[in-house]
């Protein structure tokens, strides 16, 4: 990794950036912003939460859904040496460990224009990363745990893609739009409900059951999305290469050097 995550840099802000995400009211997909060489994103970032949900709200204004999430770090790309930030410095060893996992592996391959190829493989392999450094230190304990936990992520990530589905479904269908928004709305009603039932099954999906409480619409599902849609591909990628991390890597470039169409069709398969 360089000299990243060496120095300490204090900011005086809660979160490293405020990432908005936005989408039509009946459509699934995220609105899309060109930035020079990193290409094109499906969100914008501000450093400032007061300009963040100004941005928003005007989007709001345009009648988009919008989501504002705090994101407590981000990579320069290998631009420059990532520093330990004050965002993320009072996270558990594992979320620390998992976040600083996640940077690097946008260091280690970065696509423009593919946002979901780069945070899933950035995700999975975050995953990959953490359960080696547990394994390392003898923390069998630690490592069962922390796949309890992401496969309490994965439950909820299929229902967020079920319900993309779902919504992706109804939005084909030519209806007026006070009938397509309640249609919307009885549908997002469904997932809360869902994610709510599963907590009151196992009580650790208590950070689940708040996002549940808190308005969801076509931006933040899509946001998850982002992140997590091919996160099983990765997986499954590792998984054939028997866990071994440059093999992995390597037929993972392979797959980058496709076109988007071709990645997409090679993930999917």
């Amino acid at each position: 990794p360089g000299d990243n995550y060496l120095r300490y840099k204090a900011l005086d802000r809660k979160y490293a950036l405020w990432v908005v995400y936005a989408a039509p009211e009946f459509d699934v997909n995220l609105k899309s912003w060109w930035y020079p060489i990193a290409g094109r994103f499906t969100s914008r970032g501000w450093f400032s939460e007061t300009s963040a949900r100004k941005y928003a709200n005007n989007l709001k204004r345009e009648g988009l859904d919008v989501h504002v999430g705090g994101a407590p770090a981000y990579s320069t790309l290998g631009w420059f040496d990532d520093p330990v930030l004050s965002t993320f410095i009072e996270h558990s060893k594992t979320d620390l460990a998992e976040l600083i996992f996640h940077e690097l592996a946008h260091r280690r391959l970065f696509i423009a224009d593919d946002a979901t190829f780069n945070e899933s493989f950035a995700t999975a392999t975050a995953r990959a990363g953490v359960v080696r450094w547990l394994q390392s230190k003898s923390d069998a304990e630690g490592v069962n745990r922390y796949r309890l936990e992401y496969k309490r992520v994965n439950v909820f990530v299929e229902l967020v893609l079920k319900t993309r589905k779902t919504l992706k479904g109804l939005y084909k269908v030519k209806l007026e739009p006070d009938v397509m928004r309640k249609r919307k709305a009885d549908v997002l009603q469904e997932l809360k409900a869902k994610i709510l039932q599963l907590h009151s099954k196992d009580p650790e999906y208590i950070g689940l059951a708040r996002w549940a409480k808190r308005p969801i619409n076509n931006a933040n599902l899509a946001a998850i999305a982002v992140y997590y849609r091919q996160v099983s591909a990765f997986e499954r990628l590792l998984a054939n290469h028997a866990d071994d991390i440059h093999k992995y890597f390597s037929e993972v470039e392979l797959i980058s050097s496709l076109s988007k169409e071709d990645r997409i069709k090679k993930m999917l398969s």
